[in-house]
């Protein structure tokens, strides 16, 4: 049964993880997908992993414009799923803010970005999906920053599901450390 036939679906971080695994599930449930993430040579490598007929753009999401350019290009779509992060991590003793400030730019203002510019093209029956954490729930030496990324990505994913009403916004705790 393909439950997304006739549905495009877009997602940001598709080319590894999580986000490539949803790439190819909705690609098996018979959804167009768009794949987004920085290095189009990559995005290419996971466009064979996923099934023909997949889409890949290259795009940095901590780029307003560029990923403004692009949900322009990508047009009218149904689901919205954002996976992509820089994640880094360092013990306290280690930290500074330049080692560990583009996890919380690129899982926060990156999502916003992507929100900004796409909520325009999503059909008022979509949904965007947001990926959290589960150091946002549990102590983890070195994870204090992925800890709050993740804490604030689910407290942006309850705000937008009021705001953005009737598109479907929630959040997806991953299980994994």
């Amino acid at each position: 049964m393909e439950r997304l036939s006739n549905q495009v679906v877009v997602v940001v971080g598709g080319r590894s993880g999580i986000g490539l695994a949803v790439a190819k599930l909705a690609h098996a449930e018979g959804a167009s997908v768009t794949i987004l993430g920085r290095s189009l040579t990559k995005l290419e490598q996971a466009k064979d992993l996923i099934g023909q007929n997949v889409r890949a753009i290259a795009t940095d999401t901590m780029d307003e414009k560029a990923v403004n350019r692009v949900f322009a290009e990508i047009g009218t779509f149904n689901h919205l799923f954002i996976s992509a992060q820089e994640a880094s991590t360092a013990p306290l003793s280690e930290t500074t803010i330049e080692k560990l400030r583009p996890t919380l730019d690129s899982k926060i203002w990156g999502a916003f970005h992507v929100v900004k510019h796409s909520i325009s093209q999503i059909r008022a029956d979509g949904s965007i999906t947001f990926i959290s954490g589960l150091a946002g729930h549990r102590g983890y030496p070195g994870l204090a920053v992925a800890g709050a990324a993740n804490a604030g990505i689910e407290a942006v994913a309850r705000n937008l599901a009021v705001e953005l009403a009737p598109i479907r916004v929630q959040y997806s705790l991953c299980w994994c450390r």
